[in-house]
């Protein structure tokens, strides 16, 4: 062998050599992004669990309010309030349901079937392309979760605006009558 062959390329691998390297870096990068995904998710399930607690708290002030006054007045007036929260817990329920969710990782299974003519470089690649996969799906469910929180804060704020405003309206109306 040569001095110059031992010596590494200024340019990095070439070739097959540099094939391999791409696959490599592909299944290594798409895991840091499903591991970056997975702690994004999380980060908005417990914004979705901080505000049940919010919602929850806003509830059981209206059922110790009605517990108190228990006149069709108060029931009528305390709507405002309940129905904001009804609406934001709904959006805090979709955060929560079941869903199929995509993590770094392949079964061992799928790398036991029988490939054409297979070589390291090509199941690689396979797998990189199954993750570009998956973390467009998770990209589809981490929008959905986004969205479901940032609705059910928007309801959450607003539950004042709209329970003070239907308070109102429902005692005018009831002095109305």
């Amino acid at each position: 062998m040569s001095e110059q062959a031992d010596r590494p390329t200024p340019y990095g691998a070439r070739g097959e050599d540099y094939a391999l390297w791409r696959a490599r870096e592909a299944v290594a990068q798409a895991e840091k992004l499903l591991a970056s995904q997975a702690t994004t998710m999380a980060y908005h399930e417990g914004r979705a669990t901080s505000l049940i607690g919010w919602v929850c708290a806003d509830l059981l002030a209206v059922a110790a309010m009605l517990g108190s006054h228990p006149t069709w007045a108060w029931f009528v007036g305390s709507l405002g309030i309940i129905m904001p929260s009804v609406v934001s817990g709904y959006y805090l329920y979709r955060v929560y349901q079941p869903k199929k969710w995509s993590v770094a990782g392949i079964h061992p299974e799928w790398l036991m079937q029988d490939w054409p003519e297979p070589t390291e470089r090509t199941t690689l690649e396979a797998i990189a392309r199954r993750y570009i996969d998956e973390t467009q799906h998770n990209e589809e469910m981490l929008r959905r979760a986004f969205v479901a929180v940032r609705m059910a804060w928007i309801w959450f704020l607003l539950t004042p605006v709209i329970g003070l405003s239907w308070m109102g309206l429902s005692m005018v109306a009831i002095q109305a009558l």
